[in-house]
């Protein structure tokens, strides 16, 4: 009898995860639950300030053991007191986005004083290691509610970009999405993370989805979104001059209309927000390229195989893949050099604008290797 009921369930729940609608609601309840996960690991981070192989310059300073964009002692630079107030010493004030988005949020929310103020609450956010700052719950909570969903926007932004550029059965689209979630907790090590992190994979992703489709508003209003967020959007600029430089699918005219419309855009914002934050300290960019220098080699042999094995899947059977993911990958040059120059080299999560383009450039050699249908459309 047991058997029996076992196997019916089991059948009845196979036929329903033939249906399309069905199907689709398990993937992206799969999706969510481990983008939970990902968004817990993200917020309190596992990075140990006094250990002195992460040698981030501020690590004597910090009083608890975990580096996150979310905790209340990431960096004396950038704080998340200090980003939401508008406080915090430049470039990390000048990436607005998300503090707007929080402060716009957080006056709807519910007083949670009473809640908060319990000893029980502290005590649960300090073994789970998170250092927020009582006066800050509210904004501190909808800040990791905003960053879950950039994340499942992520995710949603990487599976229409897939679909975008090829052809393939649904369950690759599916696994694509998964390993966008899967391969992201790597990127969380050594110096911790940023609130605008998750903000700005989702909106980098759906810039390039745009301009592969040729959505053109869409793309424009995704530009300046992205680059309020954070300065790194203009390497869309870079991926947009060198696919349409070589796809023949729009005059030269459009063309450098286009480029200069993105530039002033770039430029616009920028300024704007200079001018916003000209009194607080800091400066537009900080320049690390003695401390670089001086810290190579930085990765381990694991470190290594892996990136190896990555960029083997990326250029394997090369001339055979998409146009725009080959011709979008020479972002990577100024985001190289000018990570060399003002960012840390060895921190991985400088590299996030890559990601996209090296996921679906190693899902293509993939499927080839797998033998699983698959045609370029772009």
């Amino acid at each position: 009898m047991q058997f029996r009921i076992v196997s019916g369930t089991l059948a009845v729940l196979g036929r329903l995860a033939a249906q399309p609608m069905i199907r689709r609601l398990w993937v992206f309840a799969i999706y969510a639950l481990i983008g939970v996960v990902v968004t817990m690991m993200f917020v309190r981070n596992y990075s140990d300030p006094t250990n002195p192989e992460e040698i981030h310059r501020h690590a004597g300073e910090f009083t608890g053991p975990h580096l996150s964009g979310l905790n209340a002692r990431v960096s004396p630079d950038g704080t998340f007191k200090g980003m939401v107030t508008g406080t915090a010493a430049k470039p990390y004030v000048n990436r607005i986005l998300m503090p707007l988005l929080i402060r716009g949020i957080t006056p709807v929310v519910p007083d949670l004083s009473r809640l908060t103020a319990s000893t029980t609450f502290q005590k649960a956010l300090t073994e789970i290691g998170l250092d927020w700052e009582p006066e800050l719950y509210r904004e501190y909570l909808v800040g990791t509610g905003l960053m879950f969903l950039f994340l499942l926007g992520w995710i949603w932004g990487l599976r229409c970009l897939t679909r975008a550029v090829f052809e393939v059965p649904e369950y690759v689209v599916d696994l694509v999405g998964l390993a966008g979630l899967l391969v992201l907790p790597p990127f969380f090590e050594l110096y911790g993370s940023y609130i605008y992190d998750f903000s700005g994979l989702c909106l980098f992703t759906f810039g390039l989805w745009a301009m592969v489709r040729e959505r053109w508003i869409a793309f424009f209003v995704l530009y300046a979104l992205g680059t309020i967020n954070k300065e790194t959007t203009v390497l869309l600029t870079f991926a947009f001059c060198m696919y349409h430089a070589f796809s023949g699918r729009m005059s030269w005219k459009t063309y450098f209309s286009f480029a200069l419309a993105q530039s002033v855009l770039f430029l616009g914002i920028k300024f704007g927000i200079g001018l916003m934050h000209a009194d607080n300290p800091g400066g537009a960019v900080e320049f690390h390229l003695l401390r670089n220098l001086s810290k190579l080699p930085r990765w381990d042999f694991g470190t290594i195989a892996m990136m190896g094995l990555a960029g083997g899947l990326v250029l394997w059977r090369w001339p055979e893949k998409s146009l725009f993911l080959r011709s979008a990958m020479i972002i990577l040059v100024p985001l190289i050099v000018l990570t060399f120059l003002f960012g840390y080299f060895d921190e991985m999560r400088d590299y996030y604008e890559a990601l996209p383009l090296v996921l679906l450039l190693a899902a293509h050699s993939l499927c080839r290797i797998f033998e699983v249908r698959l045609e370029v459309r772009r």
